[in-house]
């Protein structure tokens, strides 16, 4: 999901939104990006770039709608426009098409065979 959000740079608005729905991610694990180390730093300087673009008002509005939307309603949003991101990978695309089923990283992993 992360990876997806930082290949809208040049779209703030959507990229604002899917940082919500990724808020929304890790609430419903019972986690945080802090959980994910080796991402925190790129994630923060994603977010204050997505921050710029944007007015703090702007930010907010599309922040919170991702990350209140349902489940369904954000994986639908995640996935509109994921085979047409420029360098989304076919990997990429297996791994945001396996978290819109619902499934966990731990689950992602195993049926992909990532270690």
């Amino acid at each position: 999901m992360e990876v997806i959000a930082w290949c809208t740079p040049d779209a703030p608005r959507r990229a604002a939104r899917l940082l919500g729905v990724l808020h929304l991610l890790w609430e419903s694990l019972g986690g945080q990006l802090g959980s994910v180390p080796f991402m925190r730093i790129q994630h923060l300087r994603f977010e204050a770039a997505v921050r710029q673009a944007l007015s703090a008002a702007a930010f907010d509005r599309e922040f919170r709608r991702g990350a209140c939307a349902t489940m369904d309603e954000a994986m639908a949003y995640v996935l509109q426009d994921a085979n047409g991101v420029p360098g989304l990978t076919r990997r990429e695309s297996q791994v945001a098409e396996l978290v819109a089923e619902g499934l966990t990283n731990r689950d992602i992993a195993v049926r992909l065979t990532i270690a």
